[in-house]
């Protein structure tokens, strides 16, 4: 009879800790799912791409590389004018 007592009590102790193995293993996941969902995030912000502030970027480039091609041809111009001018 004490025996069965002692076994009662054990395995309710065994339950009970098996519940509580459990209940801190779905805590512990939640836990790092929130962590993994945050870090990406975190990731991704700092790593995105803007799309429309790279097609600005682009425009600008485009724009300063026109402009220097009209400047060089300019000099160009002026450059073969004096040296025709030079040659008379």
């Amino acid at each position: 009879m004490a025996q069965d007592r002692t076994r009662q009590r054990s395995n309710i102790i065994r339950g009970d800790m098996k519940a509580a193995v459990q209940q801190s293993a779905g805590f512990a996941a939640q836990v790092s799912r929130a962590i993994a969902t945050t870090a990406e995030a975190d990731r991704t912000a700092v790593a995105g791409v803007n799309l429309d502030e790279e097609a600005a970027k682009l425009l600008q480039f485009q724009q300063a590389y026109q402009a220097s091609a009209k400047i060089l041809q300019i000099a160009q111009s002026v450059f073969d004018t004096l040296m025709q001018s030079l040659a008379r």
